[in-house]
């Protein structure tokens, strides 16, 4: 009976197992795991039963149990179960698999009461229906009868519960499961990952891997492809830990498989690592449209556009079918670099393969044309997409935004809610961008109300899109306020506002925020810094930008495009041009923006030559230009007048697709204005449509700056009659060109408009009114606004003082000029061209060289050529025509025309022949086809009566075809310009005129006019030609002026050439006799005649510094200077700059040579006193830095006077700068030349004569070698005709003085100058020494003022020659 019993436990648990087996065989269930879906899990797991034996045996007991189940087996349903082998004759049984299991649990249960113990496969077959079933809670109780029957270390039970809970999402009681599986296999891990991934639990992830790692388990294909995915979702991934992981791959030999392979390339594309992602594409020995699709997606999402629509043409050579998702991906890669057309070509493809209903295709197409601007057909796709979803609505939304259609976008959100499609940030955000475009606040603070209502409005994206929204809408209060109520500290919510604040050239509230958002630990991007330098750019704050500069470089953003381009524009706009151009040299990539604001910059400089080198370098580097490019170029054509480069950049423009740009063609109005091409000029301005401020400003200034004044004019007339709105630039240019053509009228017509508009209180409008009053003779109007003005820049002094300086109100224009250093304001090259102008009008000879130099050595102002043209006017017209000339050879620049010709033009006044033939031959070599230049010297040589030289220059001008400008005056009469030539007859009222001013010269003549007869004919030309020829313009345009004009109206005359002499003091006379002011305005500056009387006060036909040249006398003339009255002598004492200078002063023990060594001293110089009276060496000073020196030395002799030279050197350790020889013997022994031998007379001839010669040679030799430097002889005698034994002085000293004349010669150019001074007797005590009271007075009769001279001035005239002022004299015997 007990083997029985045995026998019957283990049949009735196989009889148990068989009905469980079979509710697996009705239900068509094949035993599976998740772990391994392709493995087949048989009934029987052990082989000693044989099923149909125990059921024979067991037929009773199997008919109990089916019982359980009768009527029931015809009701399976085998829906969940469709991937499973499934018989159809059983499709119409509707019992739930979950009842099935529930029948095995009660299975369980009865086998549990009748004491039969389930086995292992019993638990297998169940738990495989649950999770075939998705029943994981009554999975979970079966768990609960393993773990209580002992079967939790069965592997197949553990793979099969582990696999429950990994299906039923419970990852924490999988995780629990795992852990005390006896065994973990590779699917096991995989399996978990998985589940991670599904869930997102990337970190968890991760940690398993490593987990999984240190157990040393090796991870197959689905592990690499689980972690990946794991490393693709997780944005806290070091990207180095994926490369690591890329290394275990190609370690455990999966490198070329593509299910690892295509998240690789997909996470290197991902995080910019493009050229890695490449080469695992390349290395693939096959590759899926997976592969494909990732790569090509990679290169367009990194800015590889080209080469991802290259990728998929070789996919497509390549016999892959193309996928929806790539041909999708080249297409967003058309839309990013704007190949529309190839995007076109791919819609076309997009036909061809049928991808048209596919959404993400039509998205692509749909952003594609919105972006190209063909909106039309992006509507088109739009409206035939079968299945919209956001990205659809978003992308045309986007589209017609940027577009300009704000209202269309806005219709379209409309739309988009009706069809029941929830707007997504992206959208709202774009619709934000469209109001902000519109300028549709309104509207835009309803998308806000809407996006606080759906929750939306603490969306970074958002967030920025409202921020912007109120700036543009210019409601920064309403902005800063949203700012404030900002929760995410996001860097460009910060830039935004920077930009706002910019935008209002607040630079304060900028720079605090900018501080601000650092001290909160934001660290400003690539935006931030463009932002804030923009506005120190406005407001002109280098010094801010340049520390700001600073910090770009140390926190790396140096070489980024953006804010390299902005930096350039900043120093490019501000005028440090060369930082802009290191910048632009140093910064590696080929930028447009860059190189298109360092064009523009020279420009805006005027440096026109400058920006069109940088311009052609930038087409030779392959930069394609932009408009601005070509803009800027055409402007900087203009600037130099090349109309014919002009042209080409405009051909270059036009085939570069620009031909309809706006800024282009104002380039071009402004270029033929200015190049004084006006029909070509109108021909452009009318082609322009719509025309803009910058259109109608571009051609009126480029007339004014042209010389068609009246064209300007008219055009700005007829711009007020359509009602175009002007601004500042537009009246400053009209003004412009009133004052160029002395329209005092016109002008005070805008100058009324102006006040209107509201523009009065501008200073750049104040400064054209300025200059209009100025330039057309009411400078007490100038002077007026100059007053008024309630803030001036550095523009505005120089206004004034120019306009001083044309009125030849010198004095006041030096005033001013003190006046403006006073307020603080820096002078500039404009402000010396005033000032030294005005010093040529009124001949402050001194004042004018003392402001040339201070330029450079108190401002650090380079001169320009016309400083260095005013200088030789300065010197010129004081009738310095020699020292002009030496200036002119000692400039560091090369001579122009316009220096050339003003030296030609004081030569012609003073008649210095010599040096003006000197000068017409360099003009001629300049400037061949230059008339003025003839005209001037044919003048010249007619004023000297060289009537042969004179033909000779009028036939060389008819030869070379050369014309000459007719002089020409103009007045204005009731609203209309009169103008007049030479002997002009064609004025209607001719007649009259010249009767009138037949009476006028009578008048005239009667109050002491004489007419000059100095002419530029011949007097035989004068006898052959009718007089009325002779009568200038200028004479006939006031005539017609008195005849037509009120009593109370000025009458104002502009000549195009300089008055002449004899018109000038015809003129006074007129004023006069006419009891009315006249202006004239000639080629030069004003005249102000009234009363007889003119504003130059006449210094433009003469010197009142003829005193001066008494200085330079011929030699053996001699001038004392304390008895000379002329006026404004200049001061010998009050320019020196002697401190620290080395110099030698020989016969310095006594009499001329002891005063001019002290007189050097005491402003300075350090003084080598050389003489045979004195010791060996004597010092005074401190013994380190000696003032005087005392050296005994015979100049006579070469060798002690090599010596002196030595040790002059060694002693103050230094160069010696300056040389003053006055050796000499006085010796009351030779009262006759008869008794006078020759060994005598040698002797006095070599001290004066062969020590000069001596030291000068000495002198020369050491200066030269030092820089240069001065040499000064003292060439003394008494009269000679008083004691004939002197006559060894006289000969001495006239060998001194012609010695003196050719070392200069020998000198020139070396920056030594030497002269020598000859002042006669001299009250020294020297001079006194053995000589009677009767023989003194004797000497003093014979002087030529009567009197003695004193050592004083001869010391001042001597220092004045060893200091700076010196320079300018050379070779001249004093």
């Amino acid at each position: 009976m007990q083997s029985n019993s045995l026998l019957q436990k283990p049949l009735k648990n196989s009889l148990y197992t068989l009905m469980l087996t079979r509710i697996q065989e009705f239900m068509f269930l094949r035993p599976f795991s998740l772990r391994n879906r392709g493995s087949v899990s048989y009934p029987f797991s052990c082989r000693i039963f044989k099923p149909e034996i125990c059921l024979k045996r067991t037929q009773k007991f199997q008919k109990d149990v089916l019982g359980c189940f009768s009527g029931n087996w015809r009701r399976l349903s085998f829906n969940r179960f469709s991937n499973t082998a499934v018989c159809h004759s059983f499709d119409e049984f509707g019992v739930q698999e979950s009842e099935w299991i529930s029948k095995g649990i009660e299975i369980l249960h009865l086998m549990e009461e009748r004491g039969v113990r389930a086995n292992c496969q019993t638990f297998i077959w169940l738990l495989d229906s649950c999770l075939n079933s998705g029943t994981f809670v009554e999975a979970k109780k079966i768990h609960a009868k393993i773990l209580k029957l002992g079967f939790d270390r069965e592997q197949v039970l553990c793979d099969r519960v582990f696999d429950i809970y990994v299906a039923s999402d419970d990852l924490d009681g999988a995780v629990m499961v795992f852990d005390d599986m006896p065994q973990r296999s590779v699917f096991s891990w995989n399996r978990l990952i998985s589940g991670f991934v599904t869930k997102k639990l990337y970190s968890r992830v991760l940690l398993l891997f490593l987990r999984m790692i240190n157990e040393n388990v090796n991870p197959n294909e689905a592990t690499f492809a689980g972690i990946l995915k794991a490393c693709s979702g997780g944005s806290a991934v070091v990207f180095e830990y994926v490369k690591q992981i890329h290394a275990m791959i190609i370690l455990h030999g999966f490198g070329s498989s593509t299910r690892v392979c295509n998240p690789i390339i997909d996470l290197y594309a991902k995080n910019g690592f493009i050229d890695s992602a490449r080469k695992v594409f390349d290395q693939l020995c096959f590759k899926d449209s997976a592969s494909w699709v990732a790569m090509i997606s990679g290169l367009s999402q990194n800015g590889y556009g080209q080469e991802a629509i290259l990728l998929f043409c070789q996919m497509h050579m390549s016999g892959i079918m193309p996928t929806p998702y790539a041909l999708s991906s080249a297409l967003s890669a058309c839309t990013k670099i704007e190949l529309y057309e190839v995007g076109e070509q791919f819609h076309g493809l997009v036909f061809k393969w049928g991808f048209s209903s596919e959404t993400y295709v039509s998205n692509a197409l749909v952003t594609l044309y919105s972006r190209s601007g063909k909106l039309l057909s992006a509507e088109q796709i739009f409206s035939k997409m079968q299945l919209r979803d956001g990205v659809s609505f978003n992308s045309l939304i986007s589209g017609l935004a940027q577009s300009g259609y704000s209202y269309r976008a806005l219709e379209l959100f409309e739309k988009m809610q009706h069809d029941c499609l929830k707007p997504d940030c992206v959208t709202v955000a774009s619709l934000l961008s469209a109001c902000a475009s519109a300028g549709a606040l309104h509207k835009g603070e309803q998308l806000h109300s809407y996006a606080i209502k759906v929750g939306m409005s603490k969306d970074i994206i958002i967030e920025g899109s409202l921020l912007d929204l109120y700036v543009k809408c210019a409601d920064v209060e309403t902005a800063h306020n949203f700012f404030l109520t900002t929760e995410t500290e996001n860097v460009v919510l910060w830039n935004v506002m920077l930009v706002a604040y910019g935008q209002l050239d607040n630079l304060t509230v900028s720079f605090q925020m900018f501080r601000q958002m650092q001290i909160e630990g934001l660290i400003p991007n690539q935006y931030t810094y463009p932002s804030i330098l923009r506005t120190c750019t406005s407001v002109g704050a280098l010094d801010l930008g340049e520390q700001i500069h600073t910090q770009v470089i140390k926190t790396g953003f140096q070489f980024n495009v953006y804010v390299c381009s902005v930096l350039i524009d900043m120093y490019a706009k501000l005028g440090k041009l060369s930082n802009a151009q290191g910048i632009l040299r140093r910064f590696a990539q080929d930028d447009i923006v860059s190189w298109t604001a360092m064009v523009a910059g020279y420009v805006q400089h005027d440096m026109f030559a400058e920006a069109l080198k940088t311009f052609e370098e930038m087409q030779n580097r392959g930069i394609q230009s932009d408009n601005i490019g070509f803009s800027s170029a055409i402007s900087a054509c203009a600037g130099i007048q090349a109309l014919n480069q002009g042209r080409q950049i405009h051909a270059q423009s036009y085939v570069s697709g620009f031909s309809d740009d706006l800024s282009i063609g104002n380039a071009l109005v402004n270029l033929y204005a200015r190049c004084g091409r006006i029909e070509e000029a109108y021909f452009v301005f009318d082609k322009i449509d719509p025309k803009d401020n910058i259109t109608w400003n571009g051609l009126i200034s480029g007339f004014a700056q042209s010389g068609h004044y009246e064209q300007a004019l008219q055009v700005f007339s007829r711009m007020v009659k359509v009602a175009v709105e002007a601004n500042l630039y537009t009246f400053g240019s009209a003004v412009s060109a009133a004052a160029n053509m002395a329209n005092i009228k016109q002008g005070k017509q805008i100058h009324a408009m102006i006040i209107k508009r509201g523009y009065d209180l501008e200073t750049e409008a104040s400064n054209v009114l300025i200059t209009l009053y100025a330039k057309c003779g009411s400078i007490d109007d100038a002077k007026r606004e100059f007053l008024e003005m309630p803030e001036k820049n550095e523009i505005s002094w120089n206004a004034m003082i120019t306009g001083y300086s044309q009125h030849g109100c010198g004095t006041e224009a030096i005033n001013l000029f003190e006046t403006m250093k006073q307020h603080g304001v820096m002078p500039n090259h404009v402000t010396f061209v005033g000032v030294l102008s005005a010093c040529s009008h009124v001949g402050l000879v001194n004042e004018g060289l003392g402001y040339f130099k201070s330029m450079s050595k108190e401002y650090g102002l380079v001169p320009k050529p016309e400083h260095y043209a005013c200088v030789v006017d300065l010197l010129g017209r004081a009738g310095f025509v020699s020292r002009a000339r030496e200036f002119i050879e000692k400039m560091p620049i090369e001579p122009d025309a316009m220096i050339w010709r003003t030296l030609l033009s004081a030569c012609r006044v003073h008649k210095n022949m010599e040096i003006g033939e000197f000068a017409a031959n360099r003009l001629l070599e300049l400037e061949p086809d230059d008339s003025a230049t003839y005209v001037l010297l044919s003048n010249m040589y007619a004023v000297a009566g060289k009537w042969d030289s004179r033909d000779q220059i009028r036939q060389l001008m008819k030869n070379r075809d050369v014309k000459k400008e007719p002089g020409q005056s103009w007045i204005e009469v009731k609203n209309s310009v009169h103008a007049f030539f030479v002997g002009d007859r064609l004025h209607p009222l001719a007649d009259r005129i010249y009767e009138f001013l037949e009476n006028l010269n009578e008048r005239a003549a009667k109050i002491g006019y004489v007419q000059s007869r100095y002419n530029l004919w011949s007097d035989i030309e004068q006898e052959q030609k009718d007089p009325t020829v002779y009568i200038h313009s200028e004479k006939l345009a006031i005539a017609f002026g008195l005849l037509s004009l009120s009593n109370t109206v000025p009458i104002r005359v502009i000549k195009n050439l300089r008055v002449c002499n004899d018109c000038h003091n015809w003129i006074k006379f007129v004023s006069k006799i006419s009891n009315r002011p006249i202006v004239v305005r000639d080629s030069y500056r004003f005249h102000h005649f009234e009363g007889g009387g003119c504003s130059c006060r006449d210094y433009w036909s003469f010197s009142i510094f003829m005193a001066i040249q008494s200085l330079i006398l011929v030699p053996g003339n001699s001038v004392a200077f304390e008895h000379s009255t002329t006026l404004n002598q200049p001061s010998f004492s009050s320019s020196l700059h002697l401190e620290g200078r080395v110099a030698i002063v020989t016969g310095a023990s006594g009499g001329i040579g002891k005063a001019i060594a002290s007189h050097l001293q005491s402003f300075g110089a350090r003084v080598a006193k050389a003489d045979l009276l004195v010791s060996e060496i004597n010092t005074s000073g401190t013994s380190s830095q000696p003032q005087a020196i005392a050296i005994r030395a015979d100049i006579s002799d070469p060798d002690q006077v090599k010596l002196l030279f030595d040790r002059t050197e060694q002693e103050f350790c230094s160069k010696i700068h300056i040389l003053v020889n006055c050796a000499g013997v006085m010796d009351p022994k030779y009262p006759a030349l008869a008794s006078t031998s020759v060994e005598d007379w040698d002797k006095t001839f070599n001290v004066n004569t062969r020590g000069a010669f001596l030291c000068s040679k000495e002198a020369a030799n050491w200066l030269v070698h030092g820089g240069g430097g001065r040499i000064i002889l003292i060439s003394t005698s008494v009269v000679g005709g008083l004691f004939p034994g002197y006559g060894a002085y006289a000969a001495s000293k006239a060998a001194v003085e012609t010695m003196a004349k050719i070392m200069a010669k020998e000198l020139k150019g070396s920056g030594i100058t030497i002269n020598c001074v000859a002042p006669g007797p001299v009250a020294t005590e020297l001079f006194f020494a053995g000589k009677t009271e009767e023989t003194v007075n004797r000497l003093v009769d014979s002087c030529p003022l009567g009197k003695l001279g004193q050592p004083e001035d001869v010391s001042k005239i001597v220092g004045f020659l060893a200091g700076d002022d010196g320079e300018w004299i050379n070779g001249q015997v004093i």
